[in-house]
């Protein structure tokens, strides 16, 4: 997910927090921040801090995209994230204890990764144990609802009369966010039986049903049959199905065997399901384009790499083309 949504998640989830009240004679030490505030620092700081890894656009596209949503975004990672907050705010926030840091951090944590799974862009949230990245495609990546929902919580929740019920509030939220979630993941069901209902001329080896730009009803596919790939767009609730294009399936052979042995190869035929792969002569060269189908736009793809290799099967160049480019 983007940035406003993780950090509008953390203050959200930081409501669930009821500050003690002082006992009767005692007086706040002069200096120190409430707990409630060490809290949604806590908790905002962790909703995001996954996302550090976009320092490794400084080395270039592809090592970006190679560790981004990767050892940050796993489960060692975000233990090892939520032991480095809590020891590094134990010190901004005396007054409160390690382990409620070390908490607050792991929920924030795992709520970002939560969220990061329900995209269609991949996640190596099971790394080192299993190379496979994980997406379920439920949510795009921008939300707009999302926004709506968790900001007029945190809003209210400022309100004076409001203050005393914080936890209610966040409640409401998170249990707004789960119909929402749980209503897009029926849908996402319901579309994909749909397609392998209504499809013809096709024998699916698998179906993907794909978040669109336009709210709940809009949603793309992937059917991968043995021989092709088709594409589309479906509408719901009407299921109108909308074919964009086929893809006629290559086959192997060496200038692609090696062309996926390369580094970008490899790494771009992990992270994607639905890897397209053309071939096509260049003079006394050989193009191999790796495409990631569920990035489609218009006759582009939006994550692709580029392997050139001579008429001796070796590698002359490899290039990435991320989605900005």
């Amino acid at each position: 997910m983007d940035p406003i949504t993780h950090g509008l998640t953390g203050a959200a989830l930081s409501l669930f927090y009821r500050e003690a009240q002082p006992k009767e004679h005692e007086e706040p030490v002069s200096g120190q921040v409430s707990s409630r505030k060490a809290v949604f620092w806590t908790v905002v700081t962790a909703s995001v801090i996954p996302d550090i890894d976009y320092v490794y656009r400084i080395a270039g596209d592809f090592t970006y995209f190679k560790f981004h949503r990767g050892p940050t975004h796993s489960i060692p990672g975000i233990i090892l994230l939520a032991l480095f907050l809590s020891l590094v705010l134990s010190r901004v926030f005396p007054g409160m204890k390690k382990l409620a840091l070390f908490g607050w951090s792991l929920l924030g944590l795992t709520f970002h990764v939560s969220l990061d799974l329900l995209n269609t862009y991949s996640t190596y949230a099971l790394w080192p144990f299993s190379p496979k990245p994980l997406s379920f495609d439920i949510l795009m990546i921008i939300d707009p609802i999302l926004w709506v929902i968790l900001a007029a919580g945190i809003i209210l929740s400022r309100l004076k009369r409001m203050k005393a019920a914080g936890r209610k509030i966040a409640l409401s939220v998170f249990l707004l966010l789960t119909l929402y979630v749980g209503t897009r993941v029926y849908v996402h069901w319901d579309l994909e039986h749909s397609i392998a209902r209504q499809f013809n001329g096709v024998s699916p080896e698998r179906i993907a049903v794909i978040p669109g730009l336009f709210g709940i009803s809009s949603w793309n596919y992937i059917i991968e049959s043995p021989k092709e790939y088709v594409m589309g767009s479906i509408t719901y609730p009407r299921h109108l199905i909308r074919e964009s294009r086929r893809l006629t399936k290559e086959g192997g052979n060496d200038f692609i065997n090696k062309a996926l042995g390369t580094e970008v190869g490899r790494v771009l035929s992990y992270f994607t399901p639905f890897l397209y792969v053309k071939t096509q002569p260049e003079g006394d060269r050989y193009v191999v384009t790796l495409s990631d189908l569920r990035y489609s736009y218009n006759d582009s793809f939006g994550l692709t790499a580029r392997i050139i290799l001579n008429k001796n099967h070796q590698v002359v160049s490899e290039t990435f083309k991320p989605f900005h480019k």
